[in-house]
């Protein structure tokens, strides 16, 4: 595994958590 394809999947794994914590304080708004 080439280190831009990790740095590529550290990104996505970043985006998908912040993703989940963002609906997570919606629901919590709503």
């Amino acid at each position: 595994m080439s280190a831009a394809s990790m740095w590529a999947v550290g990104i996505c794994v970043a985006m998908g958590m912040t993703g989940a914590i963002g609906n997570a304080l919606l629901a919590d708004r709503l």
